[in-house]
């Protein structure tokens, strides 16, 4: 089968749990693919632990695997952005876990580029993350609320359906989740965000690492003043560089993403970008874990070896 589209991965897993959460997202992709699907991995991580996360990958065979140390996420992957060679780009993130998502051999992606192909106004096809404050434990199952999806103001395009995620929540200019990109906007949407922030947090939440806006508007008073204007400045200069509209197809009426991530994806972090900080240093994993008591769960090794992921309708 030939894919018109790349999986693109970039991370950082120093340690056991981490690696933990790569082998739950790729599961799937193994057990419902022909695994000739195009991959190209751009890990962060120290030399050691790269060539124990590259081992879970060993069964794909139209893989690129790069281990690359720079802290800069942004600088880090666009020195690679050339060895995609697809027309799409479908970004994923390693700590989640893909309930159908992979399903017939990725029926439902290809689905989704036959959609942008059809319709040029589609910037991006997102994959929404469940809430994970909503998450309910027992034993080693994680009971979740579906998205519901058959209950949005609905477009259709022939039979196939999806709705428009800004009439629900702000449209990010950077958003760093599970998208579907056309490769030439994601390469020109990476390139200028790299020239202007320093990691995935600072991209979304709008603040560059420029000096003068540092100055002027890092400050308790004023950053949500100096965001708003960055994001007009955004929009005004840079509107084929930023994300303009998000979209969310039928897809997501029989798949779910759950987010398992505990420890942060960051290696750094910046003043500047605050909420890159969410929570404490672990000294055993040499990460930062999550604010979110609830996914303290996927800290635990015994416990992801075990997991199980059930969809609840009474939530």
């Amino acid at each position: 089968m030939k894919y018109k589209f790349t999986i693109f991965f970039t991370f950082f897993a120093d340690g056991d749990i981490r690696r933990k959460y790569i082998e739950i997202a790729i599961k799937p992709l193994l057990e419902n693919t022909d695994r000739s699907v195009p991959i190209v991995v751009i890990d962060a991580s120290s030399e050691d632990y790269s060539k124990k996360n590259k081992a879970l990958f060993s069964n794909f065979n139209n893989l690129t695997y790069i281990n690359d140390t720079e802290i800069n996420p942004f600088a880090r992957c666009k020195k690679y952005l050339h060895l995609i060679e697809t027309e799409f780009v479908l970004r994923l993130l390693e700590d989640c876990a893909y309930i159908n998502l992979f399903n017939d051999n990725l029926l439902s992606i290809n689905n989704d580029v036959s959609l942008m192909q059809r319709n040029k106004q589609i910037n991006v096809v997102q994959y929404p993350i469940i809430n994970d404050q909503t998450f309910v434990v027992e034993g080693n199952t994680i009971f979740y609320p579906k998205i519901k999806f058959y209950e949005k103001e609905l477009f259709e395009d022939g039979d196939y359906r999806y709705y428009d995620r800004s009439t629900e929540r702000e449209i990010y200019h950077y958003l760093c989740n599970n998208i579907l990109y056309r490769t030439d906007f994601f390469i020109k949407h990476w390139n200028y965000f790299e020239s202007k922030y320093i990691d995935h947090n600072s991209a979304e939440s709008s603040k560059p690492n420029n000096k003068l806006y540092q100055f002027i508007f890092n400050r308790q008073y004023t950053w949500k003043l100096g965001v708003v204007i960055h994001k007009w400045y955004e929009r005004m200069l840079h509107p084929d560089e930023i994300i303009r509209n998000i979209f969310v197809t039928e897809t997501m009426g029989h798949s779910s993403v759950v987010h398992i991530g505990y420890y942060s994806t960051e290696i750094g972090f910046d003043e500047l970008s605050s909420s890159a900080v969410r929570g404490v240093s672990d000294k055993d994993d040499e990460s930062v874990t999550s604010v979110l008591k609830n996914l303290a769960v996927f800290s635990d090794s015994n416990f992801l070896d075990n997991v199980q992921f059930q969809e609840k309708d009474d939530f």
